[in-house]
């Protein structure tokens, strides 16, 4: 039946469900797709959207990607520091930043826009539209902004949202070579306060 709904384009989204759940001190507002929603959207993470996102992130991007997850992002943040280490050793500083309410800010205007530079297939394109319009259906959230924790596309979603304007921009047009994500948090090295501050 979700094979057909997709295929004959008559797929009609269920209500999410909304509960709260605490991680690390802070309540979380969870909302979990019905099940044919969630088989969908994992179907079109695992058999497109890595395969089409992932390539164009930069290597230290982390989270929710396969051999990428929180050791993996430990090794790289120690490597950096080795490296800032060797080349001036104490001089210089790291820029923590992280995102207020990132996954309730990606507006979805702009995932669409972006995602179409990298998905080709306008069918695989036309269903992530699909759910990204879903989130509308989030009791509270404000219309074409914000993705579900919960979701199986929205951690990929994070991940490639601010990948070209954030990661690729430090990485490629600035040259800093010690920087990485993981989802909303990251760091940026560097021997100069000034370049840190700008």
């Amino acid at each position: 039946l979700a094979r057909k709904s997709l295929k004959e384009g008559t797929r009609k989204s269920k209500h999410f469900h909304t509960f709260c759940t605490i991680e690390h001190g802070k309540c979380r507002q969870i909302n979990a797709l019905g099940i044919d929603d969630r088989m969908m959207q994992k179907c079109l993470v695992q058999y497109s959207m890595r395969d089409i996102i992932v390539p164009s992130l930069t290597t230290d991007n982390c989270a929710s990607l396969p051999g990428r997850g929180m050791d993996y992002a430990v090794k790289r943040l120690k490597h950096h520091l080795h490296d800032h280490y060797r080349k001036y050793g104490l001089d210089g500083g790291i820029y923590m930043f992280d995102f207020h309410s990132y996954f309730a800010s990606i507006l979805h205007e702009r995932i669409k826009e972006i995602s179409r530079a990298v998905i080709t297939d306008q069918d695989v394109f036309d269903v992530l539209c699909d759910f990204i319009d879903d989130f509308n259906k989030i009791p509270g959230c404000t219309k074409g902004r914000g993705v579900g924790l919960g979701s199986e596309i929205s951690q990929p979603i994070a991940l490639y949202y601010m990948s070209s304007c954030l990661d690729h921009y430090i990485k490629d047009k600035l040259g800093i070579k010690g920087c990485g994500r993981y989802n909303d948090d990251g760091y940026v090295i560097s021997n100069s306060f000034s370049e840190l501050e700008r």
